[in-house]
């Protein structure tokens, strides 16, 4: 990593800590911890944007856990605290949209139960799921190689290359990823990892869509991707604190807490209602 790169990351790392640490703190004060679970749990309120609140909420105590505790178990508690928020969600708005960093809690969390209930449901949106002029086509690939239907990953990732769409164009490295993790090829993977988290493409991919909580820190797509390989066996490592090597290895938590009542009586087996032709 170049000097210029360490100073231009430390200086983002020490205002977005100082962000994050804002939102937790302005959180407590509000007590959004206690507000939230009572409206949800007596229906007095809007209880989807609740479950909003409280994702954004455990995903900004993840960030501080780590990048200013370095506390690795913490970390994954409130990680997982956000997945199942995530799941439960849809259990309020079944049809909510969503793109592939939804998947990045249940990557990260390591909870076996619930990385098996986003990756056995269909949550990617189907309008044009295999145009490859469409984000949405993006987005499937991470849900298909979830599910290792490595054919699938690697003739749809050959087809928009081959395309390679103006629309898409600064998209290419995720499909050249997808085509490699497809394949196993272990150096492939690893050379398009370490262009995405490179100067030039990190300081336009780590500020796109909603990363406000974690933009700082990482990139959040290059961190999905590295996990999934993981996941998979693969083994990528990757020199830049974009990805923090401590959370790839895929090692569960002795035991995982539901803060809140609502989350402990939740059944994450519920059947889910979508009805594709609206998402």
């Amino acid at each position: 990593m170049s000097v210029d790169f360490s100073k231009k990351y430390q200086a983002e790392f020490d205002a977005g800590l100082k962000h994050v640490g804002e939102h937790v703190q302005d959180a407590i004060d509000r007590k959004i911890d206690e507000l939230c679970p009572h409206l949800i749990e007596t229906n007095t309120g809007d209880s989807y944007a609740c479950v909003l609140t409280l994702i954004y909420h455990s995903l900004a105590q993840g960030m501080l856990a780590w990048f200013r505790d370095k506390n690795l178990e913490q970390f994954k508690q409130h990680i997982y605290e956000m997945t199942k928020l995530e799941r439960i969600a849809f259990h309020y708005t079944s049809n909510r949209q969503t793109g592939e960093d939804l998947y990045l809690g249940p990557l990260l969390a390591d909870n076996k139960e619930l990385l098996n209930w986003f990756t056995s449901n269909d949550l990617m949106p189907t309008s044009n799921r295999h145009n490859p002029r469409q984000h949405s086509f993006r987005w499937s690939q991470m849900m298909y190689s979830l599910r290792g239907d490595w054919t699938i990953v690697e003739e749809r990732a050959q087809k928009v290359i081959a395309m390679a769409p103006p629309a898409q164009k600064k998209y290419m490295l995720d499909e050249h990823f997808y085509l490699a993790l497809a394949r196993g090829d272990l150096a492939g993977m690893e050379a398009t990892l370490s262009e995405l988290t490179s100067p030039k493409v990190a300081r336009v991919r780590n500020n796109e869509f909603g990363f406000a909580y974690t933009r700082p820190f990482i990139g959040t797509h290059a961190v999905m991707y590295a996990k999934l390989a993981w996941l998979h066996g693969h083994q990528v490592k990757i020199d830049t604190p974009y990805i923090p090597q401590e959370w790839l290895p895929v090692a569960p938590l002795s035991t995982y807490k539901d803060p809140y009542n609502f989350m402990r009586t939740f059944d994450i087996h519920e059947p889910l209602a979508r009805t594709p032709d609206t998402i």
